[in-house]
C-alpha cells in the first residue's frame, strides 16, 4: 500500500501516472491518505490519525458507490464521457473562433462529434441553464475535463484519473506511535469502517507523562509533567516522519484542542502572578518547533519550560511618566519579553500555598491565607479480643492491631475577582495538585475531597472553598 497525507493526495496522480502502475498499486492494497492532528495539541482530547483506503478505477477495479464521476474528456474533436449518459446532456464550449456554443450528448450515448473545440465552458442537463464545471444527476457526476473534484468518496484528477473509497470492504491496519527519543512506544491496531480507520493516540501518549512536577532548581525546566513528545513515521511515504507534542492541556466543548496558537506563550490564565519571599514561583511556556527565547534563556523545542520568577527576570510595570504602578501599595513587576505580570506580596499569616497543573498544560500558584480548617479522623479501628487470665492486674480484654485515617484540610478566599476565581474554580479538576509544605520544604500532593464552585454572575466578586485530602497519617499499627 502506498501512503500519502492527505493534504499531498496530489503526489498520488504524479507519482502513479500510468493504467499499468495503477493496476499494480491497487493489487498492493491501494492508496492510504492519512489526515493527522495538530502538531501541538491537548493530551486529553482526541488526538486522531485518520486512515482513508482508495483503490483507482481502473480495469477490473470499479467503486460500490452508487453515484459515480463520469468525465467528460476532449479526444480531438469529440466530447467523450466515461459511459453513456442517462438523460441529455448539454455541454458549453468554445471553438477554435472562440464562438460559444453547446453540444448535446443524447440519453444513452457517450459522445457527440462537434466541428472543432478551443475549451469547455461546462456541463448542464438542459440548454437553457448555466453551464458548470460539474453536475450530479440521478447516479453520475459529470465532471468537464479540466475540473479536479473531490468528494467523501472520490478524489479525480483534472484529467479523469478516479481514485474511489473502498466502502465495501473491510482491513486491519496498524500505526506505530514512536516515543521522541525514537524508540517504539506502542503498536496500535484497528480495523477499517467504511475504507476508514481511527487511531486515537491520545489514548496512549496521556500515560507517558511524568507522576511529578519536575523540582529541579534550574531557570528553565522543560518539565515530563506537562508534555510528551512522540512521532509517527511512514504516513507521506518511505523516510517521511513526524513529530508531535501533547501537552498535559484539555480542551471544553466548543474549544480548538489543538494549541499552535500559544506557541511561545505563557500557559496560564490568571490575570497575574503572586511572588512571596521563600516560596518557590514559575510561569510555563509552550515552544513549538523553534526554541524560544525567555529573560532567563531559551527553552527547548517541542516542550513546555518552567521559567523560573527571579530578580533578574523582570523590571517594575511603569506608567508614562516611569512611576512605578503598585497594587495594594505592592509594586507590580512585569516579566521582560513575555509579559506576565508578578506582585511581590508579604507572606500572611496563616499560608497554604499550592500549586497545580492547569488546563492548558502549565502550572499555577496561588497562595490560600488567612485561615484553614484542619480534619485528622480515625475512620475506624480493628480489635480483638485477649485473654486475661488474671483479671486483677490485666489491663484490657481488647487489643487495637489497626485504624484508618482520614487527613483534610479546608482552604477558602474571599471576594476574589472573577478572573481569579475562573482560574480557581478549575482547580479542583486538576489532575496534579500539591501543597508546599514549609516545615519540609517540600511539595506534598493533594486529592480533592469537597468543592462546591457556585458562582454569583451579578457580582464582581466571589467566594471559593476547597476542602482537600492530605496523605493519611501513618500509624504505628
Amino acid at each position: 500500500m502506498r501512503n500519502y497525507l492527505r493534504e499531498e493526495r496530489s503526489r498520488v496522480f504524479a507519482e502513479i501516472s500510468s493504467d499499468s502502475s495503477r493496476l499494480v498499486c491497487n493489487s498492493n492494497g491501494g492508496v492510504a491518505l492519512w489526515e493527522m492532528p495538530p502538531t501541538i495539541a491537548c493530551a486529553y482530547n482526541p488526538m486522531l490519525f485518520i486512515r482513508t483506503r482508495y483503490l483507482f478505477r481502473v480495469g477490473a477495479f470499479v467503486p460500490a458507490q452508487s453515484i459515480q464521476p463520469n468525465y467528460i474528456h476532449i479526444v480531438g474533436n469529440k466530447f467523450m464521457c466515461d459511459s453513456n449518459v442517462n438523460a441529455p446532456l448539454y455541454i458549453g464550449y468554445y471553438d477554435i473562433g472562440n464562438v460559444e456554443r453547446t453540444a448535446e450528448i443524447p440519453t444513452g450515448q457517450s459522445s457527440v462529434v462537434v466541428p472543432s473545440i478551443s475549451r469547455i465552458i461546462g456541463v448542464a442537463t438542459d440548454n437553457d441553464s448555466p453551464k458548470r464545471a460539474f453536475i450530479k444527476v440521478s447516479n453520475h457526476i459529470y465532471i468537464c475535463q479540466g475540473t479536479a473534484y473531490e468528494d467523501d468518496n472520490f478524489i479525480c484528477s483534472s484529467n479523469g484519473v478516479v481514485l474511489y473509497k473502498t466502502i465495501d470492504s473491510f482491513d486491519t491496519a496498524y500505526l506505530d506511535i514512536y516515543k521522541g527519543d525514537g524508540t517504539l512506544g506502542i503498536k496500535l491496531c484497528a480495523e477499517s469502517i467504511g475504507g476508514v480507520t481511527i487511531y486515537d493516540a491520545s489514548a496512549v501518549v496521556r500515560h507517558w507523562f511524568a507522576e511529578h512536577l519536575s523540582d529541579d532548581i534550574a531557570d528553565i525546566v522543560p518539565d515530563g509533567a506537562l508534555f510528551v513528545r512522540f512521532m509517527v513515521k511512514g504516513l507521506g511515504g518511505v523516510n517521511s516522519s513526524y513529530q508531535f507534542l501533547a501537552v498535559n492541556a484539555v480542551a471544553q466543548i466548543g474549544e480548538d484542542s489543538s494549541l499552535l496558537a500559544l506557541n511561545a506563550k505563557a500557559l496560564t490564565k490568571m490575570p497575574e502572578i503572586t511572588l512571596y519571599e521563600g516560596y518557590p514561583l514559575d510561569y510555563s511556556v509552550l515552544s513549538g518547533t523553534s526554541p524560544f527565547a525567555t529573560p532567563l534563556g531559551n527553552t527547548s523545542a517541542m516542550s513546555v519550560c518552567r521559567i523560573k520568577i527571579g530578580d533578574t527576570a523582570f523590571s517594575t510595570l511603569a506608567d508614562t511618566d516611569d512611576n512605578d504602578i503598585t497594587s495594594d501599595s505592592s509594586l507590580i513587576y512585569l516579566t521582560k519579553k513575555m509579559g506576565v505580570r508578578v506582585i511581590s506580596k508579604a507572606v500572611p499569616s496563616q499560608p497554604f500555598y499550592v500549586r497545580w497543573i492547569n488546563q492548558l498544560g502549565g502550572v499555577d500558584y496561588y497562595m490560600f491565607s488567612t485561615q484553614q480548617k484542619l480534619q485528622a479522623t480515625v475512620k475506624s479501628s480493628n480489635a480483638h479480643t485477649v485473654y486475661a487470665p488474671d483479671m486483677k492486674n490485666a489491663r484490657t480484654n481488647t487489643k487495637v492491631y489497626s485504624i484508618t485515617t482520614e487527613n483534610k484540610v479546608t482552604v477558602g478566599a474571599d471576594n476574589v475577582n472573577n478572573d481569579v476565581f475562573g482560574v480557581l474554580s478549575r482547580l479542583p479538576f486538576s489532575p496534579m495538585i500539591e501543597w508546599y509544605n514549609e516545615e519540609l520544604s517540600k511539595w506534598i500532593a493533594l486529592g480533592v475531597s469537597k468543592f462546591d464552585g457556585e458562582e454569583n454572575t451579578k457580582s464582581n466578586t466571589n467566594n471559593i472553598e476547597i476542602t482537600f485530602n492530605l496523605p493519611n497519617i501513618n500509624t504505628q499499627f
